[in-house]
């Protein structure tokens, strides 16, 4: 993988370049990465012609809708960093080494880090908040299935076969028609009654799978207070940032 930044407006975007064992070649754009998979199969003039014109594709995308691919904010950490999620403490321990990619492991309360020396500073930056993200969402994941588990049986009773954080940062979670619901791991740094207003959220689209009048009267019916419960995210969410 080749990995390097590109500045348009004064915004980086990281670029990762990937050759697959597949037939097609694409592109995708996630916040303010762009991702390019090249089919080894395809020649090298092949696998040149497809970067460019991917490239070209990105380009016009991002400056057509610049707040739509904007890079998501994350915090700054440091070595021996004291953080405090869901009142918990955990004590950070970042180190660097020669290597491609990045990792993390939690023990105890201990979150160590390892990144890639010769790692950008944004790339360092973009990795110790993705492997956080990961690391605490793990450890929360229990609190998760409970707390749905919970709600669903006092007020939906519908049948859910996957519960589960994803580091999504431009929506707060989101539920398919056979039962998989999914959780912004930005909510562990928001209060629980916004975790709660979510994970009700999700459910109901078990019942109503849209965003209809019986749907909000459903949504209500649970949490009579939804209303100011939205605002908040919508006045704080850009805050809930690992």
């Amino acid at each position: 993988m080749q990995t390097s930044e590109l500045e348009m407006n004064g915004t980086k975007y990281i670029l990762r370049v990937l050759v697959h064992r597949r037939r097609n070649s694409t592109v995708n754009i996630r916040d303010n990465v762009i991702t390019i998979r090249l089919s080894s199969f395809a020649s090298k003039k092949e696998r040149e012609d497809h970067l460019s014109e991917f490239l070209d594709w990105a380009k016009k995308k991002i400056m057509a809708e610049p707040e739509r691919f904007r890079p998501p904010k994350m915090r700054e950490y440091r070595n021996n960093d004291v953080i405090e999620i869901c009142n918990e403490k955990y004590a950070l321990r970042i180190d660097y080494a020669k290597r491609k990619s990045a990792s993390a492991k939690a023990i105890g309360n201990i979150i160590r880090i390892i990144l890639p020396e010769d790692a950008s500073g944004h790339e360092k930056k973009r990795m110790t908040s993705n492997l956080l993200a990961k690391v605490i969402s793990k450890k929360r994941l229990p609190v998760l299935h409970n707390r749905i588990k919970l709600l669903n049986n006092m007020f939906f009773q519908k049948e859910i076969k996957e519960i589960r954080f994803r580091n999504m940062s431009s929506r707060w979670g989101s539920c398919t028609k056979d039962g998989k619901i999914s959780i912004s791991s930005r909510l562990l740094l928001a209060p629980d009654s916004i975790l709660d207003y979510v994970c009700v959220h999700e459910l109901a689209h078990l019942v109503h799978f849209n965003h209809s009048k019986e749907f909000w009267e459903l949504v209500g019916r649970v949490i009579p207070d939804y209303k100011e419960r939205d605002m908040w995210l919508s006045e704080n969410g850009e805050k809930c940032v690992f």
